[in-house]
Order: structure tokens, then sequence, then C-alpha cells
């Protein structure tokens, strides 16, 4: 089962959880995760469940500007028993069948050039690297 982050006690639970598993840098309560995640309309989080069990998360954030409509994946995560089992290409896959059947025309990805599951996964369904890249910049104390 595939959903959508409703912003429930329960799935911020579900998320922390799949980040404990994974990346285990999500600072926050379920509380103010759930607050944090409300104030931003244009990102979406959707969960993967596999028996009621959450195992995996994506997280996208829709772009409308003069150039493009489109939609930044902006993390994939997976808990480690599960990883290398197709999850993260299998909700790459629904999101990319989501957001063609809404006329989004463009997706991108950041990913870490030392993340080489997530750019096998990225590459396997066909997105490719920009030959002129731009380069991350980051203001991280503001």
């Amino acid at each position: 089962m595939f959903k959508k982050y409703d912003h429930s006690h329960q799935m911020s639970c579900d998320l922390l959880y799949i980040d404990e598993q994974s990346f285990n840098d999500i600072p926050y309560s379920a509380e103010e995760l759930s607050m944090r995640l409300k104030k931003n309309t244009h990102y979406n989080i959707y969960i993967q469940y596999i028996k009621d069990v959450p195992v995996g998360y994506i997280g996208l954030l829709e772009v409308q500007n003069p150039h493009y409509s489109g939609v930044w994946i902006d993390l994939i995560a997976v808990c480690k028993q599960y990883q290398n089992q197709g999850i993260a290409k299998h909700m790459l896959e629904l999101v990319i069948k989501k957001f063609k059947n809404k006329g989004i025309t463009l997706s991108t990805a950041l990913v870490r050039e030392n993340n080489v599951p997530s750019l096998c996964v990225f590459k396997k369904l066909g997105y490719k690297e920009e030959a002129d890249a731009f380069k991350l910049l980051c203001l991280d104390k503001i």
C-alpha cells in the first residue's frame, strides 16, 4: 500500500520509524514533524507499507515556474531490512505515473555521488546525469 502522508500522529510515527531504520537524522517528535510539514503545501510525502508495516517513504516538491512544471524527488528512504528489494524503484514508478497523469513534464532528483544504490535506481528508470550539472550551494545558518 502506498499512502499520501496525512499529518496524523500515526503517519508521523511511521515516518520517524523509517528514518530511524535508514538515515536516522530527523530530530523532531511526531508532533513537531507534523507541524513542520503542514507549513509547505507544495511538499508531499508518500509512505510505502507492506502488510501495514511502514517500509519506505518518498518526499516530493511540486514546482511550477516560468520554465517548467516539475516534481523534485527530495528524499527516498527505505528501512535497512527492506533495501535491495525494489521498494525505492516501485515508489518512484508510482510517483512518475501520478505526476505524468497531472501533466508534469519534468522530474529531477538530487543524489549524493556516493549513494550508488539510489543512483542505480534512478538510472534504471531513465534519469540521466546532466552534462552541465548545477552546483548545489547551501546556506544553512540564516
